[in-house]
C-alpha cells in the first residue's frame, strides 16, 4: 500500500491534534473564544507548528485583544513559513494597527503591493487599511510637532484636544493625569467636545466625566455615547461602585461566591466594574439576576473553572435566553471594552 493511502485511512482520535484543531474552530465561529483557545493551544503541544492550529491561535488572539501575543506568533509564522502567507500577513497587518504602528503598516503593505503578492480580493481591504495608516501618521507628525505655550491657554487647549483625539492610549492617560492637577477652566469645552461625539471611544468618555466630578463640576453637561445621550451635572453623579448596577449585581455574586470562591468574585466583581465603567453614566440595559449569572460564567470560564450553565441559571434564578442576549452584547463590546 502506498504512502499516501496510509495517510487517507488514517483515524483520527480524541486528543490527535486535528480533532482539537476542528474543536477549535467549532468553538470559535460558535463565539466560545476561551474554548478555541484551550483546544489551539492542545493542539500545538501535540503538533508544534501545525498551521491550522497556528492560524486558528492567531484569529483567537485577535479576536480577543491579545495583540501582543498575536504580534509575536505571526512574526513566526511569517518568518518560519507556517500556514497560508497572506492570511497571516491580513491578521498580522489589523493587529500591528490595533497596536497603533502605523509605520510599519505603511511599510509592509506598500512593500506587499508593490511586489504584487496581495490577491485581487484583498486588495480593496489592504488598500483602505494602508490609507486609514497613512493619515493617522500625518496626524500623529502633526501632534509630534506641535509645541504647547502652557502660558497661552488656547494653545495648550488646542493641543490637548490633539491629543484627546489622535494620541495613543498612553497619551490619553497620562494627559487625564495632567488635567486632574488643573480645574476645568479653560479645558472644560474641550472635555465637553468630547462628551459629545458619538465616535468617542467610551470608556474615555466615561473617564472625561468622573474628572469632571472629581473637580466637583456642577454645570450640566451633554453626553453621547453607545447610541444613547442625556444631561447630566457631574457632581450628582455617583461613584461606579454606588450605581444601581454595580450595588446590585456586586450583591448577587458575593451572596453566592464570598463564602465558596473568594478569588472568583474578586475577579468578577472586576470585570462587572469595568462595564459600569464602560456605560458610565448610563447604566447597562441588564436584568440584573441574568447580568450576575453571566459575569460568574464569563469569569469562571476566562479562570478555567468552568461551570455547567443550567446550575448557574438555577442559582441566580434565571433563563438561558436573558443570560444569552448579555453574551451577544458583551461579544459586541470585547474588543473596545478597555481602549480609550
Amino acid at each position: 500500500m502506498k504512502k499516501e493511502q496510509k495517510n487517507d485511512n488514517i483515524v483520527l482520535f480524541p486528543g490527535s491534534a486535528q480533532y482539537l484543531v476542528q474543536k477549535g474552530m467549532q468553538n470559535f465561529k460558535e463565539g466560545k473564544k476561551a474554548q478555541a483557545l484551550r483546544h489551539f493551544q492542545q493542539a500545538l503541544s501535540h503538533e508544534k507548528n501545525h498551521p491550522e492550529a497556528s492560524y486558528g491561535l492567531l484569529l483567537v488572539y485577535a479576536d480577543m485583544g491579545k495583540f501582543h501575543q498575536g504580534r509575536m506568533l505571526a512574526e513566526k509564522m511569517l518568518e518560519e513559513g507556517i500556514g497560508e502567507y497572506i492570511e497571516v500577513l491580513r491578521v498580522y497587518v489589523s493587529i500591528l494597527a490595533q497596536l497603533e504602528e502605523y509605520e510599519t503598516v505603511v511599510e509592509i503593505l506598500e512593500e506587499s503591493l508593490e511586489e504584487g503578492i496581495i490577491p485581487e480580493q484583498m486588495k480593496e481591504e489592504l488598500e483602505a487599511l494602508l490609507t486609514l495608516s497613512k493619515q493617522i501618521q500625518q496626524e500623529e507628525t502633526i501632534l509630534s510637532s506641535f509645541v504647547p505655550n502652557e502660558e497661552n491657554p488656547s494653545s495648550l487647549m488646542q493641543e490637548w484636544k490633539y491629543r484627546l483625539k489622535f494620541g495613543t492610549e498612553e497619551q490619553k492617560l497620562a494627559l487625564i493625569k495632567e488635567l486632574q492637577k488643573h480645574g476645568p477652566s479653560p479645558f472644560l469645552a474641550v472635555i465637553e467636545e468630547v462628551l459629545r461625539d458619538q465616535t468617542s471611544p467610551p470608556l474615555l468618555q466615561s473617564l472625561l466625566l468622573l474628572l469632571l466630578k472629581d473637580w466637583e463640576v456642577e454645570a450640566h453637561v451633554w453626553v453621547e455615547k453607545l447610541e444613547r445621550k442625556g444631561e447630566f451635572s457631574p457632581v450628582s453623579l455617583p461613584a461606579l461602585e454606588e450605581t444601581t448596577a454595580y450595588i446590585q449585581t456586586a450583591q448577587l455574586l458575593r451572596d453566592v461566591l464570598e463564602q465558596t470562591n473568594p478569588t472568583l468574585l474578586t475577579e468578577a466583581k472586576r470585570l462587572l466594574k469595568q462595564i459600569v465603567l464602560y456605560y458610565y453614566p448610563f447604566s447597562p440595559t441588564v436584568q440584573i439576576k441574568s447580568f450576575a449569572c453571566f459575569i460568574h460564567k464569563e469569569m469562571a470560564t476566562l479562570l478555567g473553572m468552568e461551570k455547567d450553565v443550567s446550575s448557574l441559571l438555577n442559582v441566580y434564578e434565571t433563563d438561558a435566553r436573558s443570560v444569552s442576549v448579555i453574551e451577544a452584547e458583551y461579544e459586541r463590546i470585547q474588543t473596545t471594552l478597555f481602549q480609550l
